[in-house]
């Protein structure tokens, strides 16, 4: 194979693979690991991935920025609380600073959001009397349980419970 070849093999294969990431990024924000993984579960060699990666982010088709404000949104509306999704971006290689500054950009109420995952929560096992929950040690500990599985701070928890259940 000549040099010739060989570059222009390249040159498709690059191609191929920002056609891709570009298909993907059309339907979402993604991470440059989630970017990077999928393109290699395509079976892209690690060269033309790396690539295209610097080619999307030079672009501005691929931001961490942009990615991160959309996670932490989507997240939240899920009823997911802060420490869950921080946890979830580090996960993604985001970095902290990133990670603050998507938070600073989507003021979000986390307590509100405690509250509102609880009130749903309590409409799933059809609740009759919140006082009885008060009363029943293991069914408010179980919601304590769930509200932490969420992502919410102790305080966030011990807050909507009075808030909702008194």
């Amino acid at each position: 194979m000549t040099e010739e070849s060989v570059a222009t093999s390249l040159a498709e294969e690059i191609k191929k693979a920002t056609s891709s990431a570009c298909r993907m990024l059309a339907l979402r924000e993604h991470s440059k690991k989630q970017i990077r993984d999928k393109l290699a579960k395509k079976g892209f060699a690690e060269q033309t991935i790396k690539s295209t990666l610097a080619y999307l982010i030079e672009e501005n088709w691929l931001c961490e920025n942009r990615f991160c404000s959309a996670f932490i949104r989507s997240k939240s509306n899920k009823g997911q609380g802060l420490l869950r999704i921080e946890m979830d971006l580090r996960q993604q290689n985001i970095s902290q600073s990133c990670i603050d500054q998507a938070l600073i950009e989507e003021p979000i109420d986390w307590q509100k959001v405690c509250e509102q995952t609880l009130l749903k929560k309590l409409r799933t096992i059809q609740v009759t009397d919140n006082a009885l929950i008060m009363q029943d040690f293991k069914q408010k500990a179980k919601l304590e349980k769930f509200l932490n599985y969420r992502g919410f701070s102790s305080d966030e928890i011990k807050n909507a419970i009075k808030q909702c259940l008194v």
